[in-house]
């Protein structure tokens, strides 16, 4: 997972797309033991912005994840938050129509 998240800065567009499509479809995004990872996949696919659309029912999987961790992206820089506050704050990042039916959940 650390490998495709270093892609999603890469300067061609077709990869970015690709590394974000694999991130949402490794169903490992709810699965690491360490929070901070998930955060971290969570932020990755965020910073895609609508170009990760396609990830957001992974997202969304998360959003009852109560876990505390510490995102090992480093330009999150943070500290500690949740997982599930992690996967709505980028949901509304990839999907700005999507805050209302999270705040209302």
């Amino acid at each position: 997972m650390a490998a495709l998240a270093l892609h999603l800065n890469d300067p061609r567009p077709a990869v970015r797309r690709a590394s974000a499509e694999a991130l949402g479809r490794h169903s490992g995004i709810a699965k690491p033991a360490d929070p901070g990872m998930r955060i971290s996949a969570a932020v990755a696919l965020g910073n895609l912005g609508p170009t990760a659309k396609e990830s957001i029912p992974s997202l969304t999987r998360l959003l009852n994840d109560a876990a505390i961790g510490e995102p090992t992206i480093m330009w999150r820089g943070m500290g500690k938050e949740s997982v599930s506050n992690a996967a709505a704050n980028e949901i509304t990042r990839i999907d700005t129509g999507a805050e209302a039916g999270i705040n209302g959940k």
